[in-house]
């Protein structure tokens, strides 16, 4: 009898990113946050430890990966609309 193994990969913090070229190097990271004061799950990502929120923070978001070239940051991710704001 043969078993079958299967792996389920949850991201909380998603990809790190050294840039090249430069000295020192950065470090990316992708992610979210639950924001306290609006209860709200905020997309970021983190350069060097300081983080920067992505979108405007009116709804959920999660961010699962992030891209860099040059000063060209790319996060991509989700946004949950509410049932109230989405388009039918």
């Amino acid at each position: 009898m043969k078993k079958f193994f299967t792996f389920g990969l949850v991201p909380i913090l998603s990809v790190v990113i050294f840039s090249c070229g430069s000295s020192p190097k950065d470090v990316y990271v992708s992610g979210s946050y639950n924001d306290t004061t609006s209860g709200k799950e905020i997309a970021c990502y983190w350069k060097n430890g300081a983080k920067v929120d992505v979108g405007a923070m009116t709804e959920d978001s999660e961010a699962y990966g992030i891209f860099v070239s040059g000063t060209d940051v790319y996060v991509a991710g989700r946004v949950y609309a509410s049932p109230d704001t989405a388009d039918n």
